[in-house]
């Protein structure tokens, strides 16, 4: 990828980037991806804004006569159309990844696929000439390329495998209690927990497997959970420590004697 400096349209981009819509005050932090295609450019941007509707901007160039104008700037929409009557426009969208740069992603949106490169801890796919009837396309993250072998997102919506997210969540777990809390199903909740036990580390991340306890687990108590559970009988340490901290005292009776046996049945 051409330096974002040494592009045409450059200067546009830095007159489109401010931070001029309502109620907006944010400045742009890192341009995190650009790309021409004929007559149109996008740039995808981080901010310094504290709100997770700004923390990312996208901006569509337009060139005439051989010179670049910013044509639209968004930050709460994805999609941008080619001009306020369009019916077609460009799909951009960013996620945050532990993988290293360079690494690629597999990603899946409605019945295609294709790999992306991971650029500065982003990810950032740009799709062309999206319908507006599909403007918000399901994008899936598949597999991270690792060493030249392909292993499996921990779950749909983050671009990292389960060793990743359990080593990021433990470096950075303020981002970390985010994706957990923002899972879409409760599946993926307990993938992204475990994940974080696994990576853990006895005592030095005493703290984290507690709240993990107290936190996502003892909200997705149920019989459910505990089938769950089951199969990873007998629990370690570090699992029984989390296990410790669920305040069962407000359960059902049933769910407290399933869990005091699954617990007996692990000594430690």
């Amino acid at each position: 990828m051409m330096r974002f400096e040494e592009t045409a349209y450059y200067r546009a981009a830095l007159v489109g980037l401010q931070g001029d819509l309502p109620g907006v005050d944010w400045r742009t932090h890192e341009v995190l991806w650009h790309e021409q295609r004929g007559d149109h450019a996008v740039v995808l941007a981080s901010t310094d804004s504290y709100s997770s509707r700004f923390e990312y901007v996208y901006l569509l160039l337009t060139r005439l006569d051989d010179a670049w104008f910013p044509a639209q700037q968004a930050s709460d929409s994805r999609w941008i159309g080619y001009d306020e009557c369009a019916s077609t426009g460009v799909f951009m969208d960013i996620s945050h990844t532990s993988s290293p740069t360079a690494q690629r992603v597999r990603v899946k949106y409605g019945t295609t696929q294709r790999d992306v490169e991971v650029r500065d801890g982003h990810v950032c796919l740009v799709l062309w000439d999206v319908d507006a009837a599909e403007k918000d396309p399901s994008v899936e993250f598949l597999e991270v390329e690792i060493g030249g072998k392909r292993s499996p997102c921990i779950v749909g919506s983050l671009p990292m495998t389960a060793q990743q997210f359990g080593e990021a969540h433990l470096r950075d777990d303020d981002w970390g209690w985010f994706e957990v809390r923002e899972a879409k199903t409760t599946e993926d909740r307990l993938r992204l927990v475990m994940a974080v036990v696994e990576q853990a580390e006895l005592p030095k991340d005493e703290r984290v497997l507690g709240e993990l306890g107290a936190g996502p687990l003892e909200d997705m108590m149920s019989d459910w959970l505990l089938d769950q559970l089951e199969m990873r009988v007998p629990f370690d340490a570090k699992l029984r420590l989390v296990l410790s901290q669920i305040r069962m005292e407000f359960e059902p009776d049933h769910l407290q004697q399933r869990l005091g046996l699954l617990v007996r049945t692990s000594p430690g």
